[in-house]
């Protein structure tokens, strides 16, 4: 048990006191352009926003929780957090590591 206590102690400690901090977040992804038959309109590229200016800020030993309809935008922002993507506008920051398209 006073592992425990020391683990959660550790995690609530001063010295870095936000675990997560997105500043104006933003993600787009664009289409690529389909073939067309001649007789067809032309093709556009489809946009879409995935996540739009997201803001942030979670402490040390919070628990946070992503909620949303389907398509907001949940799996785009946790891809974002753990760096698989990387955002096309603002900043996050992970446990002091910044991550941004610079």
């Amino acid at each position: 048990m006073d592992k425990t206590v020391n683990v959660v102690a550790a995690l609530r400690s001063p010295a870095s006191p936000t675990a997560l901090a997105l500043r104006d977040v933003s993600k787009i992804f664009e289409g690529r352009r389909q073939l067309r038959l001649p007789w067809q309109a032309r093709a556009t590229r489809r946009r879409v926003v995935a996540v739009d200016s997201v803001s942030l800020s979670v402490k040390r030993g919070e628990i946070f929780g992503v909620l949303g309809a389907n398509g907001s935008g949940k799996s785009t922002l946790i891809r974002l957090i753990s760096t698989l993507l990387l955002p096309d506008a603002g900043s996050l920051e992970v446990f002091t590591r910044r991550s941004s398209r610079s």
